[in-house]
């Protein structure tokens, strides 16, 4: 007997809901765009190279804390979107860190999705042409090295290498050193790669620490003005 497809494991595994899960159907290849519907986290497939394990950390934490209510709230505010690829995977769009945060705190198997685009009947060049186009996919390593070539994309989230920069951008952002802006494609990533270009720190506690301070001012002076979000405000030369 071969070995289950992606599809059928996905299925399996989405029936496994914890107590505050939305109501919605499992994630199908059927499935056209607007639908909505619950994945299995240990399924979808990564779109970027590397994530920010401080923040996947934090944000983990936070997570596994929460109380039912909020934290249904908080999955509503974090709908995954997918892009399902001619064999049938889904492949994760934005939010990342919102799913390894999720398999990290281990307290759900599943998250609420909407299906952006549904390539099962193309070609895998259609498909990953249509990626490209679209800014679905980003192509750079855990050091901002790239292009690199999609067929060494992880196959799972937990594949994902640690980038302490994007953690960076992340913490810079929350503290207000730049705004979100969610209309320019990884966004954090052009913050994380700048940063990368003028600040280096142990990746401890204390260095990281220093490194948000350092990365405040940076973020408001002329050198960052055309990065996205870029706040020019109280700093003074």
């Amino acid at each position: 007997m071969g070995k289950p497809s992606a599809l059928t494991l996905l299925l399996a595994l989405a029936s496994y809901f914890s107590p505050c899960a939305a109501e919605r159907p499992p994630c199908d290849v059927k499935l056209q765009p607007g639908a909505e519907c619950e994945v299995a986290v240990n399924l979808l497939h990564p779109t970027q190279f590397a994530i920010g394990f401080r923040e996947v950390h934090i944000r983990a934490g936070k997570i596994a804390q929460m109380k039912p209510s909020k934290l249904k709230k908080y999955l509503e505010e974090r709908i995954v979107p997918l892009a399902i690829s001619p064999h049938g995977a889904p492949y994760i769009l934005d939010h990342h860190h919102f799913v390894a945060a999720i398999i990290e705190s281990g307290i759900r198997k599943t998250v609420p999705a909407k299906i952006m685009s549904n390539a099962a009947e193309a070609s895998e060049d259609e498909f990953w042409k249509l990626m490209r186009e679209r800014q679905w996919v980003h192509p750079y390593d855990e050091k901002g090295n790239g292009p690199v070539s999609v067929t060494l994309l992880p196959a799972s989230v937990t594949g994902l290498k640690d980038d302490p920069l994007r953690s960076l951008a992340w913490a810079v952002r929350e503290e207000g050193g730049y705004e979100r802006h969610d209309e320019i494609a990884y966004a954090d990533f052009k913050w994380a790669n700048f940063f990368r270009q003028h600040i280096t720190f142990e990746d401890t506690d204390a260095g990281f620490s220093a490194a948000i301070q350092n990365a405040l001012h940076l973020a408001k002076t002329p050198a960052a003005k055309n990065l996205p979000g870029y706040k020019a405000t109280e700093i003074r030369p």
